[in-house]
């Protein structure tokens, strides 16, 4: 391998975690590069898909929908030398990172592969864990990004009161915030997750559909739209409802405090959309 570099690099030698759906597009992009750099993660892209491929440090119970995960210190290195439009191959279990004046290249010495999805609970497992209680307790919207902005709270106070999420609703909030996922992004994702998880009629998807014809948000949030149509979550919200299907209280507080961690508001600005929708729709 190093007999076909035109350039010095070093070696890195990392274990891999990854999503099944991140590893796929890992294996079957011809040409990736990176997309942006921030303190807690690196965003890919293939050029073509909507869809991201992150990569994080490696911290347990925090895999994304589409992430992979490495070794911290590896991680944190290459968010020191990496740069929007950098050039990324992967090549017999090697993350070559085309940096100048020296290549990075990471060596994987095993990859972890882990089946994100969103499994299926019922309105019954809901009340049993008094998930809307628990997730009211946890005053996210106190916390989250809505607070920081009158219009997008109005929004918010109008659903609460009708108990329906429009489509000028969805419109309004597609895009609304700031960062690399709008709190209004945020929040309808919460919204469609837990209408996924319910096995309901997806209005929420549908209109999420229909609003992003006509209104651009962020790449990241066009990413996880892209990946919650397709059923696919964060391990968190996964772990969330795997203990709601289980009736397992005390477990469901536990992710509830791990999906906060989230990004600045995120986490709060996604269990805000879930509580909304159990809301509306009378489960708590």
């Amino acid at each position: 391998m190093t007999s076909n570099m035109n350039r010095s690099h070093e070696v890195l030698l990392t274990h891999l975690v990854g999503s099944t759906s991140a590893l796929k597009m890992l294996n079957e992009s011809k040409s990736l590069s990176v997309h942006s750099v921030f303190e807690r993660g690196i965003n890919l892209t293939d050029g073509t898909s909507p869809e991201l491929l992150y990569i994080g440090p490696n911290y347990p119970g925090t895999l994304v929908a589409n992430g992979i995960m490495i070794d911290r210190e590896i991680f944190k290195k290459l968010t020191q030398q990496l740069n929007a439009g950098v050039r990324v191959q992967f090549k017999n279990n090697y993350l070559i990172f085309y940096t100048r004046p020296q290549l990075i290249i990471v060596e994987i010495e095993k990859i972890d592969a882990v089946h994100l999805y969103i499994p299926k609970i019922s309105e019954a497992d809901v009340r049993a864990v008094k998930l809307f209680e628990k997730i009211e307790a946890e005053h996210v919207i106190e916390k989250s990004g809505f607070v920081k902005n009158k219009v997008w709270l109005n929004i918010l106070h109008n659903i609460l009161e009708n108990d329906k999420i429009r489509l000028e609703d969805v419109l309004n909030l597609i895009g609304a915030g700031v960062g690399l996922t709008p709190s209004g992004d945020d929040f309808l994702q919460g919204a469609i997750l837990m209408e996924t998880a319910l096995g309901h009629p997806p209005k929420i998807r549908c209109l999420v559909q229909e609003g992003l014809k006509s209104r651009t948000t962020t790449a990241v949030s066009v990413s996880y739209y892209a990946l919650l149509l397709k059923q696919n979550a964060n391990l968190p919200w996964q772990a969330l409802l795997e203990a709601v299907s289980q009736r397992d209280e005390t477990e469901v507080i536990h992710q509830l405090h791990i999906i906060q961690t989230f990004g600045h508001t995120s986490g709060k600005d996604i269990l805000v959309g879930a509580w909304t929708y159990l809301k509306m729709n009378k489960i708590g």
